[in-house]
């Protein structure tokens, strides 16, 4: 996917919008481009207590995908 920061960038503003916390997001800095094809990102978050998110991320075709928090 050519779109891997865009993704992350969405993550960490839904992480901030919702739990209201700063976190890093990571995501396999390479993923095919496959419909249907789903992969993991973390949320890394230090403060105020550090915790760790877990997200599935599904492509849907094209750059578009859809997220949910899983962990």
């Amino acid at each position: 996917l050519p779109n891997i920061r865009q993704i992350e960038t969405a993550i960490t503003a839904s992480v901030l919008a919702r739990d209201r916390f700063h976190a890093r997001v990571l995501c396999p800095a390479v993923v095919p481009q496959i419909t249907g094809e789903t992969f993991s990102c973390i949320a890394v978050a230090m403060k105020p207590v550090p915790r760790t998110l877990t997200f599935l991320v599904t492509e849907h075709g094209g750059t578009a995908v859809t997220y949910q928090q899983t962990g």
